[in-house]
């Protein structure tokens, strides 16, 4: 039991510690856990409970006897939010290897023929830097196709269509966010959950080095991929 206690503390501490270092902020853990403003999307998600955590914590260090012992779930409790916190995934461990992008000069045929035979609905276009510049969907090039005129034979005239012609019917709602190939995969769907909390919609997280846009695309992350974060992050 003794055991238990000092490894509950121990946890505290150590979740404590992260709090003050991500918030550059050396205060207490309630005003950490209430008013730090870089808190991880697990440290807001169980701020109720980790409320009731500090009063057990504050409850042990102050008894010098000890009598008061943590119960199993909230040791439990506790064990699992600092796993979550401290070794959550970062963005890198979740980009595909093998992103696809395409140029602006790429024969819109082509494009097509490709997000058919990998199921995509949308690809970046990056220019010869790598850098990002624009999301083709599958929404865009309809619009496309719908103003397309038709020679004498009514078939529509496209095997010389490139995609910078296409992309002039893009959204022009379209959302994309920016976020670095180092940050944790909670902090992406915190991002995510402030957007759609906020009225808004998100069309996909772009990848690169720092999270800047004049940066080389790293990686991409749409919205049907969200769900898929969440199980990997077990919320």
């Amino acid at each position: 039991m003794e055991n238990k206690k000092d490894k509950f503390i121990e946890m505290f501490n150590e979740l404590y510690e992260h709090l003050k270092e991500v918030n550059d902020w050396d205060t207490s853990f309630y005003s950490l856990l209430h008013e730090g403003r870089n808190n991880d999307y697990i440290i807001k998600k169980y701020r109720e409970e980790l409320d009731t955590v500090r009063e057990v914590r504050n409850s042990i260090a102050h008894n010098n006897e000890y009598y008061f012992l943590p119960s199993s779930s909230l040791y439990n409790l506790l064990e699992e939010i600092l796993d979550k916190v401290i070794d959550s995934p970062k963005i890198s461990d979740f980009i595909d290897d093998n992103l696809m992008v395409i140029k602006e000069d790429t024969s819109i045929i082509k494009t097509i023929k490709d997000m058919k035979k990998h199921d995509y609905d949308q690809i970046p276009v990056v220019d010869q830097n790598g850098k990002y510049i624009e999301l083709l969907t599958t929404n865009t090039i309809i619009r496309w196709m719908g103003d397309l005129k038709s020679d004498q034979g009514g078939k529509l005239i496209v095997e010389d269509a490139q995609i910078k012609e296409v992309l002039k019917y893009a959204e022009a709602d379209e959302v994309c966010e920016f976020i670095s190939k180092d940050s944790k995969l909670d902090i992406l769907i915190d991002k995510h959950e402030s957007i759609i909390k906020a009225g808004n919609k998100i069309d996909a997280f772009l990848i690169t080095e720092n999270g800047h846009q004049d940066e080389v695309l790293q990686g991409i992350i749409t919205d049907w991929e969200i769900p898929e974060i969440y199980n990997k992050l077990n919320i």
